[in-house]
């Protein structure tokens, strides 16, 4: 982070220094922090704009959320693969290969916990169907602890309020 804070927004060494103890956790940028997710953008802007130079004229397209990077086209060879994961390697970011999926197009597929092979993204059936069980047990079975099925439903609650958000146009595709 300090690198980022120096090199990219010229921070001095010591407003760097701050800045990174203020916005990271044993200097990683951590989950939940309001600050992270605009971090790890400017981080990767140029991790970005190299696999983007790279796939231009191979027919594919580029995506990233947070952390999770898609790239998709009629054909990725496996020395396209290789490539991308070693640019972002050479940035200095570690790959879970152990999270890679290659689709063929006969899957569904998830990006981000989403659906996205349909024209716009859809929260996938097997949330939906988890979500309607939930609901219907909350509904059905004897409550011991009121507090607890409060906050159950308001779980749910905020579960539905999120596929309403998805499904009826937060998150229009873009080309």
């Amino acid at each position: 982070m300090r690198k980022l804070f120096e090199e990219s927004l010229g921070c001095s060494p010591d407003v760097s220094s701050l800045l990174t103890r203020l916005t990271t956790f044993d200097y990683h940028l951590t989950q939940g922090f309001s600050t992270s997710a605009a971090l790890l953008n400017l981080m990767c802007s140029p991790l970005d704009e190299k696999i983007q130079k790279f796939i231009a004229n191979k027919g594919l397209s580029y995506s990233r959320y947070i952390d999770d990077i898609t790239i998709s086209g009629d054909f990725i060879t496996e020395g396209t693969r290789n490539r991308v994961r070693k640019l972002i390697q050479d940035e200095g970011l570690f790959l879970n290969r152990e999270k890679e999926f290659f689709s063929k197009g006969e899957k569904v597929a998830i990006v981000t916990g989403l659906n996205i092979s349909t024209d716009k993204p859809k929260v996938p059936r097997s949330y939906k169907r988890n979500l309607r069980a939930a609901k219907h047990n909350a509904q059905t079975k004897p409550v011991s602890d009121k507090a607890s099925a409060e906050k159950t439903m308001r779980s749910i609650k905020g579960k539905e309020q999120y596929i309403k958000f998805v499904e009826d146009g937060c998150c229009g595709r873009s080309s």
